[in-house]
């Protein structure tokens, strides 16, 4: 598309087969003089020249995947020319706690007997397993709210952020949403919001809250996020008044061990 609408060179940096692909299209589109691939991670390669536009889509469900901050920051800082621009220039990490029958049988599988055994042991490995789909607005238990707005040119290697909301149903609440809004031109975003009109067909993300939280109408939920942006490791909390806290992490996952309490 950038070839087509006149960008005198292209560098497309790829570190698979794609590689292969993309060269193809544009010898077979006319664009062979314009577009060079060069082979390998955008934070290990050295391009030519500096460009005036670095455009990524290294975006997760709640954008923290894919270490996008780590290339755009990096990407800003040694291959953008003066002025440049970077595409998303800004991204936003919005949440909701949510009352979800999915999530209940997320958790719920694991609590029969599979094949004759006992599989219980793995469900702490569910709770410590996101899962990875299309928002519903009808399953939120508070207004949304904004955790951050992050400028992908700043360099960063964690995230830690919170956010109070309140209940406006009587629910069990087990689980946070979240998803991202991003910046792609001034006063133009794409967002995986569950009640955006102009949503993209992107997943977002419900991170399980076990047990979970019984709440009525006015009740107030804190709620932490908190992500090595080197790694694959997030811890996400919640909790309100008279409950203990709910802590849970990715580390689960790979340990079926919550999360120690700091």
């Amino acid at each position: 598309m950038l070839l087509r609408c006149g960008a005198a060179k292209v560098y497309g940096i790829e570190a698979t087969g794609l590689a292969d692909f993309t060269a193809a299209l544009a010898t077979a589109n006319g664009f062979a003089e314009r577009y060079q691939v060069i082979r390998g991670k955008s934070t290990e390669v050295e391009l030519p020249e500096r460009v005036d536009l670095v455009v990524s889509d290294q975006l997760g469900a709640f954008a923290v995947e894919g270490r996008p901050f780590t290339t755009l920051a990096d990407a800003a800082a040694r291959h953008l020319a003066p002025g440049g621009r970077l595409v998303p220039a800004a991204i936003e990490l919005w949440s909701a706690p949510v009352a979800s029958a999915r999530v209940r049988d997320h958790l719920g599988f694991w609590t029969m007997p599979r094949l004759g055994l006992d599989v219980t042991p793995l469900r702490d490995i569910a709770v410590g397993s996101p899962l990875y789909q299309r928002l519903d607005d009808a399953e939120l238990a508070a207004a949304p709210a904004l955790l951050a707005r992050l400028d992908t040119h700043e360099v960063r290697a964690s995230l830690d952020l919170g956010a109070r909301f309140t209940v406006n149903r009587d629910c069990r609440v087990n689980a946070l949403a979240g998803w991202f809004r991003a910046e792609l031109a001034a006063d133009v975003w794409i967002s995986t919001a569950p009640a955006a009109a102009d949503r993209i067909d992107r997943e977002g993300i419900l991170m399980p809250l076990d047990p979970a939280l019984a709440c009525s109408v006015g009740d107030e939920l804190r709620v932490r996020f908190r992500a090595l942006l080197e790694s694959t490791l997030t811890v996400w909390e919640a909790e309100r008044d008279g409950e203990p806290l709910r802590r849970h992490s990715s580390w689960q996952s790979y340990t079926a061990a919550p999360i120690p309490g700091a």
